[in-house]
């Protein structure tokens, strides 16, 4: 065995120890959501609260030195200082890629239950067209108050013949699938066998 391959394979083995107690250390402190990202869109969160701020920068080594640490803030009159371990979107995905292995099944669903509400979630129409897409250059914009429609909708809406507004979800338009899937895809973007 040559001895380069020898030094690979316990800086991997280091490395799977670091992930396995990360995985350990997220089962136990941390969660995945969907919510509020840092420009206040929609996005995959993973959170991990802790007064030890030395167990978050173990957390954040292992996982890649991806995501932030805030803190620490006195939330509480009486309670010590908490700080967060906080990753967003792309940064969040990373984080459950690299601990996946080693997740309890209970986070592999928070997991799943986060993306799932990421994908669904509905998406906002594009500027300049209606609720059901026309073009307001094309047909003409009318506002009443704080809605708009143009007027190909106003027509109709007066004719009573209108159409109940579907609004699309991410999954249905496919944003973010891919880069939002770490159980679904692998990192070369193929989907997994099931």
């Amino acid at each position: 065995m040559d001895v380069c391959d020898g030094k690979r394979s316990v800086q991997s083995g280091k490395r799977d120890l670091e992930l396995a107690w990360a995985a350990g250390f997220f089962d136990g402190e941390g969660c995945s959501v969907c919510g509020k990202g840092e420009h206040g869109t929609r996005s995959l969160n993973v959170t991990v609260a802790q007064v030890n701020g030395d167990n978050l920068l173990r957390f954040r080594s292992a996982v890649g030195d991806v995501g932030n640490i805030m803190g620490p803030y006195k939330l509480h009159k009486n309670n010590r200082p908490i700080s967060f371990f906080r990753a967003y979107g792309a940064k969040a995905v990373s984080v459950i890629r690299a601990l996946w292995a080693f997740l309890s099944e209970e986070k592999r669903l928070q997991a799943v239950h986060a993306a799932t509400e990421y994908f669904l979630r509905p998406m906002k129409r594009g500027k300049g067209v209606c609720a059901r897409g026309h073009s307001y250059e094309k047909f003409g914009k009318y506002t009443h108050g704080v809605r708009s429609e143009c007027a190909k909708c106003r027509y109709d809406r007066r004719r009573g013949v209108l159409d109940p507004i579907e609004i699309k979800t991410a999954l249905q338009l496919r944003i973010g699938v891919r880069e939002y899937s770490p159980f679904l895809y692998t990192s070369d973007g193929v989907p997994k066998e099931t």
